[in-house]
């Protein structure tokens, strides 16, 4: 006697990389099929591997056929009792087709004589038949079970199914019932185990969703201890005592998603109109009080220039160690030569900004004999953004 009040398959369609969640129903409720687009597995003439998952309760004599619409072709599908050949297999306790070992069946050949750990299947034209005629599923009861269509070893094919060649919406019938005595033809369906999804093949339903993010990336010149835009840079008077100073800061914003690099390039010395020149530091990366000597120092550690000498006490900012050796005696600090006209690197990042900042200090000293004069340079920055 076959269970009137049983439960049938809740049927999930998807390509095998992908994973749904699994609804319990009884037999008062529609079933219900989920189709989960792929953009390759749903594409026209692909071959991919199909899972058919659910959950419901199995019995011995039950069957379940899969109607594929006739433009798919199945002419290069296997059905075998050897496991590493048969492109049909069932997984119990999986909706995903992932069983391994004692979990995972595979079909035979309709026409072949039932094995005890084997169930009979045939392709119908398009239709296929899969009969649980093994008393095992008697013993299974409520659970989670899925279908495996995957190509295997059959010399010289590539397919287990192919998708139609032409775009379009197919009907995929499912249907669950019990095996009658006449034509399989002419068997009943259970109303609760007979459903009709769409398979969307070719992209036909698709809507591709765009957007733009324009690039940004602003470089600003700004006083040392606030977003107020400078283009200057005053030393002042100098004696040949004190090391002089001066500060400013580059603000950078960028959306570029690698970061940016920032480069300074002066158009030379640091010299008079007549041609005299204020050397530039040594080549030791400092400057000394009492010595003629002229250079830069960056609070970026990022680009492997020079530092700004942390000599505040408690630690001030960078723009404050700026300020600091310009006001007090400190008799050495590092600098380095930026007489070059070539780029050089100050300062760089490897993810986006809204507001990075490099502070920039200049130093000088000079000696009884540096000759009189108003010494300018010009400093140009640039920035790159690595989008």
């Amino acid at each position: 006697m076959k269970k009137s009040n049983k439960r049938y398959f809740l049927l999930i369609f998807l390509i095998i990389f992908f994973v749904l969640p699994l609804d319990f129903i009884d037999s008062a409720e529609a079933l219900v099929v989920t189709v989960t687009p792929s953009d390759t597995g749903f594409d026209t003439d692909a071959t991919p591997s199909y899972c058919f998952g659910g959950v419901g309760s199995m019995d011995a004599d039950d069957y379940i056929v899969i109607k594929f619409p006739s433009e798919f072709d199945l002419s290069g599908f296997l059905i075998s009792d050897t496991e590493t050949e048969s492109e049909l297999e069932v997984h119990i306790g999986t909706g995903n087709c992932d069983a391994t070992g004692v979990n995972k069946r595979v079909f035979e050949d309709a026409t072949a004589d039932d094995e005890t750990d084997r169930d009979p299947a045939e392709l119908d034209g398009n239709d296929l038949y899969m009969y649980f005629n093994d008393v095992y599923w008697d013993s299974v009861g409520f659970s989670t079970i899925s279908f495996y269509f995957v190509d295997k070893t059959d010399a010289g094919n590539t397919q287990a199914v192919k998708n139609p060649s032409t775009a379009d919406n197919y009907p995929l019938i499912f249907a669950q019932g019990v095996q009658g005595t006449g034509p399989k033809e002419e068997w009943t369906y259970d109303q609760n185990a007979h459903i009709v999804q769409l398979i969307y093949i070719g992209g036909l339903n698709d809507i591709n969703i765009s957007a733009n993010v324009e690039p940004v990336l602003t470089l600003s010149i700004v006083e040392k201890d606030s977003d107020t835009p400078t283009t200057s840079c005053a030393l002042g008077t100098f004696d040949d005592e004190n090391i002089n100073t001066c500060v400013y800061r580059t603000k950078i914003v960028t959306n570029a998603s690698a970061g940016y690099t920032t480069y300074l390039v002066s158009d030379g010395d640091l010299r008079t109109p007549g041609g005299d020149v204020l050397a530039a530091e040594g080549g030791d990366d400092s400057i000394s009080e009492g010595a003629e000597e002229y250079g830069l120092a960056v609070s970026s550690a990022s680009s492997g220039f020079v530092q700004i000498d942390d000599v505040t006490t408690p630690a001030g900012s960078d723009y404050a160690d700026c300020d600091y050796i310009n006001d007090n005696d400190v008799s050495s600090a590092s600098f380095a030569d930026i007489s070059d006209t070539n780029d050089l690197a100050i300062g760089s990042s490897v993810v986006a900004t809204d507001g990075d900042y490099i502070t920039l200090c200049h130093g000088a000293s000079i000696t009884p004999t540096t000759k009189a004069g108003s010494y300018s340079q010009v400093i140009t920055i640039t920035l790159v953004g690595n989008f």
